[in-house]
């Protein structure tokens, strides 16, 4: 079943990034006032999501060991300045808006960890995700992001009830990421019908048309050769 999910990915993810990954510079996000340090959560937040394009799933999206490296480091840094921004109640000066975004920056940092392969971080990312769910029970797009990851890390069930409810919440492009979950269940009828939807709706993605011709005549693997 991994090697399946494997091979469907790295189908899904043929396109390349065409920038090389660019560190993040956390002196940017300090500044210095007759001594006194503060953080520009502008910088931080444009970190997070340049890091989130190359690491939002599995396999990573980096080009070489280097960026690889790179990101590593400036993951940990970010976790690092994100946690102590919530401890120091930093947070609580914060608008509405960039407190909402500093909370999703927070669960995508736990989500790209553990899709390093970091230790325990599966569990944060989801303890993240839920909260903020909660508090945002119409925002279709948390709805999306949080099945991905769930299907993404191969609890393929659960993640199929979030990208419901993103799609019913009105995140059509959802269902490209549906699909994906009910192949991975052995769902072929009903990924195609999924993968046809999304078509429908952004007719512009030549992936699209290709995985469902693999789907129809059972050959991923080769369609990935």
């Amino acid at each position: 079943m991994k090697k399946i999910l494997f091979l469907l990915l790295l189908l899904c993810s043929s396109i390349v990034l065409a920038l090389p990954y660019q560190e993040y510079n956390h002196q940017q996000a300090l500044s210095n006032e007759n001594g006194k340090y503060s953080i520009n959560i502008s910088v931080m937040f444009k970190g997070v999501d340049n890091l989130y394009l190359y690491a939002k799933e599995y396999p990573l999206k980096f080009d070489n060991k280097q960026d690889i490296n790179n990101a590593y480091r400036d993951l940990h840094i970010l976790i690092k300045t994100f946690d102590y921004v919530k401890q120091e109640k930093i947070i609580d000066r914060f608008s509405s808006q960039d407190k909402f975004n500093f909370d999703l920056g927070h669960a995508r940092l736990f989500l790209m960890a553990h899709n390093f392969d970091i230790p325990n971080m599966m569990k944060k990312a989801d303890e993240h995700y839920q909260k903020l769910i909660k508090n945002n029970p119409n925002n279709g797009k948390l709805y999306a992001e949080y099945g991905g990851f769930l299907s993404n890390s191969m609890r393929i069930k659960k993640g199929e009830e979030y990208l419901q409810k993103a799609i019913q919440l009105g995140e059509k492009d959802t269902y490209f990421a549906l699909g994906m979950n009910y192949f991975i269940q052995n769902k072929k009828q009903l990924a195609i019908e999924a993968l046809e939807q999304y078509q429908k709706y952004y007719p512009q993605n030549p992936q699209t048309a290709k995985i469902i011709k693999a789907i129809k005549n059972d050959n991923i693997q080769r369609s990935i050769k």
